[in-house]
C-alpha cells in the first residue's frame, strides 16, 4: 500500500480492546473515501503481542508491526489518542468486527473449548486497572450484578469466565465451584504498582474474547443497556457476539 493512498493509524499506545475499536472506525472512514488502512502496531505491557500472532490479515488494511519506516503522518494522536474518528463509531458499522478472524492455531483452541463446554453462558469481570474506577462509576457491572445475572438462567449450565486477576476468578470459583470454567488460571497476583501489566498472554485474551462471545448469553463489564461502554473488551465481545446472535438466525 502507497502511503498517500491510505489513512495511517496510531494502534500502539493501548490494550487490544481500544485497538479494535479504532481500526473498526478508521477502516470505516478509510473505505468510504477509497482508500486503505495502515495501522501502526507495537506490542506492549497493555497488549503483549503482535498483530500476526492472533489475527489474520484483513482485506483493504494493512497492520505494521513494530517496522514503520517513512510513514510519519498519523491519527489520533495526542490527547485524542484514543478517539474513534467522529461519525464512524463502530455502533454505527458493528458488522466490522467480523474482519477479527484469528489465526489457525488460536481458532482452533477457541473451538475445541466451546466444544467441551456444551451450552454454556460467558462473562467478562474486567477488574484490576479499572478498579479504582468502578468504586465510582455507575457504568461498571459488580460481582453481586454477575451473580445475579449467572443465577437467572438454569444452574445446569456451564460458565465461561474471562476476566484479568486472579482474585476474580478466586471469588467466582467460590460461589459456583465446577460451574465455573476459564481458559487459563492465573496465578499471579495483580500489582497496583503496575497495573496496565497482564497476567495473561495476548493469545489468552483472544481466546477469552472469542469463546465468550459464541456463549448462549453474554454479560460484560459495561452496566449499560446494550452491553457497549468503557470497557473496550467487553464491547468487543459484544459486537462480536451480536454478530454471532445475528447468524445463527435462521
Amino acid at each position: 500500500m502507497k502511503d498517500r493512498d491510505s489513512v495511517i493509524i496510531n494502534l500502539y499506545r493501548h490494550g487490544l480492546g481500544v485497538r479494535m475499536y479504532l481500526t473498526v472506525s478508521y477502516l470505516a472512514y478509510a473505505r468510504d473515501q477509497g482508500k486503505n488502512l495502515i495501522g501502526l502496531w507495537r506490542n506492549n505491557d497493555q497488549c503483549p503481542g503482535d498483530f500476526c500472532d492472533i489475527f489474520n490479515p484483513i482485506d483493504g488494511c494493512q497492520i505494521l508491526d513494530n517496522d514503520w519506516k517513512g510513514l510519519s503522518s498519523f491519527l489520533p494522536k495526542g490527547s485524542k489518542a484514543l478517539h474513534m474518528f467522529e461519525g464512524y463509531y463502530p455502533f454505527q458499522h458493528p458488522h466490522l468486527y467480523s474482519i477479527f478472524n484469528p489465526i489457525e492455531s488460536i481458532q482452533f483452541k477457541i473451538d475445541s473449548l466451546c466444544s467441551s463446554l456444551g451450552e454454556f453462558i460467558s462473562i467478562h469481570a474486567r477488574r484490576t486497572d479499572h478498579i479504582h474506577v468502578m468504586k465510582n462509576h455507575d457504568t461498571y457491572v459488580s460481582d453481586q450484578d454477575f451473580f445475579d445475572s449467572i443465577d437467572s438462567f438454569d444452574d445446569s449450565l456451564n460458565i465461561f469466565l474471562a476476566c484479568d486477576n486472579k482474585d476474580t476468578q478466586n471469588v467466582f470459583l467460590d460461589r459456583y465451584g465446577s460451574r465455573i470454567i476459564f481458559n487459563k488460571n492465573i496465578v499471579s497476583d495483580f500489582d497496583p504498582q503496575n497495573p496496565l501489566v497482564r497476567s495473561t498472554s495476548l493469545e489468552d485474551a483472544v481466546i477469552d474474547m472469542f469463546v465468550c462471545s459464541k456463549a448462549l448469553h453474554f454479560k460484560g463489564s459495561n452496566k449499560t443497556s446494550n452491553g457497549i461502554g468503557p470497557t473496550s473488551f467487553s464491547s468487543a465481545i459484544q459486537y462480536l457476539y451480536n454478530l454471532n446472535k445475528k447468524n445463527d438466525q435462521p
